[in-house]
């Protein structure tokens, strides 16, 4: 297999993650040969393939937007998309966070390790994250 990363600031406040995993999975042993068990191992992804960017120019003063494409295999994309505040409690660092993930509602099953079991994903979901390090 392989893997590959980058990361950079292509312009001030973007900031950019993406990353890539080809794999070609593979068993292989005397339950393969006796064709007890395929050859190709349940839950591997061929290929994973992650896009991260998070913008936030000084002039927003605290304010973020970011997202996240993941593609898994030839048909399966989801859409993440996240906006956050940080700001000042009392001198303490604190921030707000509203989240959709899965934006398009993909409806996709997944496969849980080596066990065969397949699991729906979750559906569009929303999140509202306040922290604050006091």
């Amino acid at each position: 297999g392989i893997e590959l990363s980058l990361s950079g600031q292509p312009l001030e406040g973007l900031k950019v993650v993406a990353g890539a995993m080809l794999l070609q999975a593979r068993v292989s042993g005397s339950t393969v040969d006796q064709g007890l068990i395929g050859n190709v191992p349940p839950g591997r992804s061929p290929a994973v393939i992650r896009l991260n960017a998070d913008y936030g120019p000084a002039e927003w003063r605290g304010v973020s937007v970011n997202a996240q494409i993941n593609h898994e295999d030839s048909n399966i994309t989801t859409v993440d998309l996240g906006i956050r505040y940080n700001f000042k409690v009392y001198d303490a660092a604190a921030s707000v966070r509203f989240d959709v993930k899965n934006l398009t509602n993909e409806y996709i099953w997944t496969v849980a390790g080596a066990s065969g079991q397949y699991t729906p994903s979750p559906a569009r979901r929303y999140t509202v994250r306040i922290a604050a390090d006091f």
